[in-house]
Parts: structure tokens; C-alpha cells; sequence
């Protein structure tokens, strides 16, 4: 049985350590957190506010037919290098996403910064399903019974 004190103490360390937490979780599941937007971007040509990329110009489209890629939605997925070279980073729980393939920064440019940002929905997938989990696990490892002595 654990005393208030070791519970107060235990409850700090776990409310001071969470920011760190949250940041070593969105490192071990950055394959999920850059999935999701690849998806998103690919699947419905969408940036993070939800609204559609900028449709690609004629010349684009017909070379997106002729390589048998998908044209009716802007997808940012012409060689793989940018989707290859995205990667995230958690700094207080405060999470975003970056490429490093060459042309990043001309899409951001041209497209806007959102297409690096998550959702809503998307961040309380991320959130429900990734991370509250494990801090739920977490805090069920705090002390479970406590002893009040009063004197």
C-alpha cells in the first residue's frame, strides 16, 4: 500500500514526464502519423485544412496519363521521393511533419503549408488510437492503494 506522498510523488514524475512520453510514442509510431497523410494526400488530393490541392496543369495531366497515374486529384506523389522523405517530429506533443526530399519547399510554397498538417479527424485517430493507450497503461502503473494516516 502506498502512501499520498508516494502517490503525489508518483502522479508529478508521470505529469512532468509527459510531455517526453508523448514525443517518444510519435517517434515509435512515425510510420502511422506519415501514413495517414500520405494517404490522404494520394487518396483524395486533400491538404490538412481539407481542402483540395490545386489541380495539375494539362501538361501534368497528360503525362500523368501516359505513366498511368492518377490525374483527377493532385496527389504529390510524381517519383515517391517526397512521400520517401517524409518524417516527424513530437517537441512537447506539439507534432509536425517534414520532407526531406529536394522539392519540398517549392510544394509548400505552391501548395501551401497544410499539405504537411494532420486533419482533425486524422489527429484524434492518431491520438485515440496511438497515443491515450499508452498513457492510459501508463498511469494504470501508478499506485493503486493508498494509506491515509491521519494524526
Amino acid at each position: 500500500m502506498a502512501t499520498l506522498d508516494t502517490f503525489i510523488f508518483a502522479l508529478t514524475g508521470f505529469k512532468n514526464n509527459l510531455p517526453k512520453t508523448i514525443d517518444g510514442l510519435v517517434n515509435f509510431h512515425s510510420e502511422e502519423f506519415i501514413s495517414v497523410v500520405q494517404s490522404r494526400l494520394f487518396g483524395r488530393g486533400m491538404d490538412g485544412n481539407g481542402s483540395e490541392l490545386e489541380s495539375y496543369s494539362e501538361r501534368t495531366i497528360l503525362h500523368k496519363v501516359a505513366t498511368r497515374q492518377p490525374f483527377n486529384r493532385t496527389t504529390l506523389n510524381e517519383t515517391g521521393s517526397f512521400y520517401d522523405g517524409m518524417f516527424v517530429k513530437s517537441n512537447s506533443g506539439l507534432v509536425t511533419l517534414f520532407s526531406s526530399d529536394n522539392k519540398s519547399s517549392l510544394l509548400e510554397d505552391h501548395y501551401g503549408s497544410a499539405i504537411f498538417d494532420f486533419t482533425e479527424p486524422e489527429q484524434n485517430h492518431l491520438t485515440q488510437t496511438l497515443i491515450e493507450p499508452s498513457i492510459e497503461k501508463i498511469l494504470k502503473e501508478l499506485p493503486k492503494h493508498i494509506e491515509i494516516s491521519i494524526t
